[in-house]
Protein backbone atom coordinates (compact mmCIF):
# COMPACT_ATOMS: atom_id res chain seq x y z
CA UNK A 1 0.00 0.00 0.00
CA UNK A 2 0.54 3.97 -0.61
CA UNK A 3 -0.26 6.10 2.44
CA UNK A 4 -0.06 9.78 1.41
CA UNK A 5 -0.85 12.13 4.02
CA UNK A 6 -2.94 15.09 4.13
CA UNK A 7 -0.18 17.68 5.65
CA UNK A 8 1.72 15.51 7.81
CA UNK A 9 4.85 12.82 7.09
CA UNK A 10 6.34 12.51 10.07
CA UNK A 11 9.61 11.07 10.97
CA UNK A 12 9.84 9.31 14.56
CA UNK A 13 12.07 7.78 16.74
CA UNK A 14 10.25 4.67 19.16
CA UNK A 15 10.25 7.63 22.13
CA UNK A 16 6.31 7.59 22.50
CA UNK A 17 6.18 10.67 24.53
CA UNK A 18 8.45 12.67 22.45
CA UNK A 19 6.11 11.44 19.27
CA UNK A 20 3.04 12.66 20.88
CA UNK A 21 4.61 15.72 21.52
CA UNK A 22 5.86 15.72 17.56
CA UNK A 23 2.80 14.45 15.96
CA UNK A 24 1.04 17.28 18.60
CA UNK A 25 2.99 19.91 17.09
CA UNK A 26 2.03 18.97 13.68
CA UNK A 27 -1.56 18.90 13.74
CA UNK A 28 -1.12 22.55 15.91
CA UNK A 29 0.58 24.05 13.05
CA UNK A 30 -2.02 22.78 10.55
CA UNK A 31 -4.83 23.62 12.74
CA UNK A 32 -3.68 27.30 12.65
CA UNK A 33 -2.28 27.40 8.90
CA UNK A 34 -5.06 25.70 7.66
CA UNK A 35 -8.27 25.33 9.81
CA UNK A 36 -8.49 21.98 9.22
CA UNK A 37 -9.64 19.55 11.07
CA UNK A 38 -6.46 16.83 11.87
CA UNK A 39 -5.70 13.96 9.47
CA UNK A 40 -3.17 11.92 8.51
CA UNK A 41 -4.01 9.91 5.97
CA UNK A 42 -5.52 11.33 2.29
CA UNK A 43 -5.75 8.33 0.49
CA UNK A 44 -4.83 4.44 0.30
CA UNK A 45 -3.38 2.91 -2.80
CA UNK A 46 -3.30 -0.39 -3.62
CA UNK A 47 0.63 -1.75 -5.17
CA UNK A 48 -0.96 -1.49 -8.50
CA UNK A 49 -2.01 1.85 -8.19
CA UNK A 50 -5.80 1.34 -7.64
CA UNK A 51 -7.89 3.52 -5.16
CA UNK A 52 -9.25 1.62 -2.53
CA UNK A 53 -10.07 4.77 -0.04
CA UNK A 54 -9.92 8.71 -0.28
CA UNK A 55 -10.15 10.91 2.90
CA UNK A 56 -11.23 14.07 2.46
CA UNK A 57 -9.86 16.67 4.93
CA UNK A 58 -12.75 18.98 6.25
CA UNK A 59 -12.46 22.44 8.02
CA UNK A 60 -12.59 21.68 11.55
CA UNK A 61 -12.76 25.24 13.45
CA UNK A 62 -10.58 28.38 13.38
CA UNK A 63 -7.86 28.02 15.81
CA UNK A 64 -6.77 31.57 15.40
CA UNK A 65 -7.11 34.53 12.92
CA UNK A 66 -5.63 34.68 9.82
CA UNK A 67 -3.86 37.36 10.53
CA UNK A 68 -2.36 35.63 13.89
CA UNK A 69 -1.60 32.91 11.54
CA UNK A 70 0.60 35.16 9.24
CA UNK A 71 2.14 36.48 11.94
CA UNK A 72 3.07 33.01 13.03
CA UNK A 73 4.04 31.75 9.69
CA UNK A 74 6.53 34.54 9.16
CA UNK A 75 8.43 34.08 12.36
CA UNK A 76 8.50 30.12 11.49
CA UNK A 77 9.22 31.16 7.94
CA UNK A 78 12.62 33.64 9.96
CA UNK A 79 13.60 30.49 11.53
CA UNK A 80 14.68 28.24 8.02
CA UNK A 81 15.83 31.52 6.51
CA UNK A 82 17.82 33.27 9.25
CA UNK A 83 18.06 30.90 12.20
CA UNK A 84 18.49 28.00 13.76
CA UNK A 85 16.31 26.14 11.22
CA UNK A 86 18.68 27.09 8.10
CA UNK A 87 19.54 23.66 7.40
CA UNK A 88 15.36 22.63 6.95
CA UNK A 89 15.78 25.22 3.79
CA UNK A 90 14.83 23.94 0.40
CA UNK A 91 15.56 25.81 -3.34
CA UNK A 92 12.33 26.39 -4.69
CA UNK A 93 10.00 25.90 -1.18
CA UNK A 94 9.22 28.43 1.29
CA UNK A 95 9.76 26.37 4.33
CA UNK A 96 8.82 27.16 7.58
CA UNK A 97 9.49 25.52 11.06
CA UNK A 98 10.95 26.06 14.71
CA UNK A 99 14.14 23.82 15.87
CA UNK A 100 14.13 23.23 19.63
CA UNK A 101 15.43 20.20 22.02
CA UNK A 102 14.29 18.24 25.03
CA UNK A 103 15.72 17.15 27.94
CA UNK A 104 15.41 13.35 29.73
CA UNK A 105 17.28 11.00 31.07
CA UNK A 106 18.14 6.95 29.86
CA UNK A 107 19.77 4.79 32.19
CA UNK A 108 19.98 7.35 34.62
CA UNK A 109 21.83 9.97 32.61
CA UNK A 110 20.74 13.03 31.08
CA UNK A 111 20.28 13.20 27.25
CA UNK A 112 19.33 15.73 25.19
CA UNK A 113 16.77 15.12 22.07
CA UNK A 114 17.05 17.53 19.35
CA UNK A 115 13.81 18.45 17.20
CA UNK A 116 12.53 20.26 14.08
CA UNK A 117 8.66 20.57 13.13
CA UNK A 118 7.81 22.60 10.09
CA UNK A 119 5.88 23.05 6.90
CA UNK A 120 5.87 23.64 3.56
CA UNK A 121 4.04 27.45 2.77
CA UNK A 122 2.57 25.93 -0.71
CA UNK A 123 -1.21 24.49 -1.22
CA UNK A 124 0.15 22.44 -3.44
CA UNK A 125 2.53 20.38 -1.14
CA UNK A 126 0.40 20.87 1.87
CA UNK A 127 2.81 19.16 3.94
CA UNK A 128 4.38 19.61 7.74
CA UNK A 129 7.01 17.38 8.98
CA UNK A 130 8.33 16.89 12.80
CA UNK A 131 11.59 15.08 13.47
CA UNK A 132 13.16 13.96 16.44
CA UNK A 133 16.96 12.87 17.05
CA UNK A 134 17.58 10.90 20.25
CA UNK A 135 20.64 11.31 22.43
CA UNK A 136 22.37 14.55 20.49
CA UNK A 137 26.02 15.48 21.55
CA UNK A 138 26.38 18.25 24.05
CA UNK A 139 26.23 21.69 22.59
CA UNK A 140 24.21 20.15 19.24
CA UNK A 141 20.46 21.21 19.18
CA UNK A 142 17.04 21.02 16.31
CA UNK A 143 18.92 22.84 13.84
CA UNK A 144 21.85 20.75 13.64
CA UNK A 145 20.54 17.43 14.23
CA UNK A 146 16.76 17.28 13.06
CA UNK A 147 16.48 20.66 10.89
CA UNK A 148 18.81 18.65 8.13
CA UNK A 149 16.97 15.65 8.04
CA UNK A 150 13.84 17.48 8.04
CA UNK A 151 15.23 19.41 4.67
CA UNK A 152 15.86 15.89 3.35
CA UNK A 153 11.96 15.02 3.13
CA UNK A 154 11.27 18.33 2.64
CA UNK A 155 13.81 17.96 -0.77
CA UNK A 156 11.98 14.76 -1.19
CA UNK A 157 8.28 16.29 -1.41
CA UNK A 158 9.92 18.56 -4.06
CA UNK A 159 11.41 16.06 -6.12
CA UNK A 160 8.33 13.64 -6.11
CA UNK A 161 5.61 16.43 -6.15
CA UNK A 162 3.98 14.30 -9.00
CA UNK A 163 3.94 11.54 -6.85
CA UNK A 164 3.31 12.77 -3.71
CA UNK A 165 0.83 15.94 -3.84
CA UNK A 166 -2.64 15.62 -3.06
CA UNK A 167 -4.66 14.11 -6.18
CA UNK A 168 -8.22 13.77 -6.50
CA UNK A 169 -10.01 10.41 -6.21
CA UNK A 170 -9.77 8.49 -9.26
CA UNK A 171 -12.73 5.40 -9.30
CA UNK A 172 -11.60 1.69 -10.44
Amino acid sequence: MEFLYDGAVALFTDWKALLMIAIGCVLIYLAIKKNMEPALLLRVDSAAGVNRETFTPRAYRTATTAANAEILTGYMRAVVTGGTGKKAAVDGLTICGKTGSAESSLDGKDVTHGWFVGFIDDAALPYAVAVVVESIDDGEGGGSTAAPIAGQIFTYLRDNAARVAPRARTDE
